[in-house]
């Protein structure tokens, strides 16, 4: 009986010992993958948003296009000299909330 007793607790031992293993390699897996989503993410552009000039009018880019996605009826030579130089250069928003925002302080 004792040696019976001395092989379930070897036995038993390794299958603890095993299932801590693979709880490891299971934990390490998925911290490598939510790594890999988070490099992935930050490799993508920040920007949503480009406010520009488009044949001398206001106009909003998405990202890096070089069509625009709208065109406002608004003439980029209107605004102050200030405003203007900021739109040639491209102003970058990553939200439409800030957009809006944006258009409407140019609008005012």
């Amino acid at each position: 009986m004792t040696k019976y007793r001395a092989v379930s607790v070897v036995l038993m031992s390794i299958l603890i010992a095993a299932v801590i293993v693979l709880c490891a390699l299971s934990q390490s897996i998925q911290n490598k993958r939510a790594a890999a989503k988070t490099e992935e993410s930050s490799t993508l552009p920040q920007v949503d948003y480009v406010l520009g000039e488009y044949e001398g009018y206001l106009a909003v880019f998405r990202g890096e296009q070089q069509k625009p996605y709208q065109v406002l009826q608004m003439p980029v030579q209107l605004l102050p000299e200030e405003d203007q130089g900021a739109i040639e250069a491209g102003i970058h928003v990553q939200t439409e909330q800030e957009l809006r925002r944006l258009l409407e302080d140019f609008a005012s």
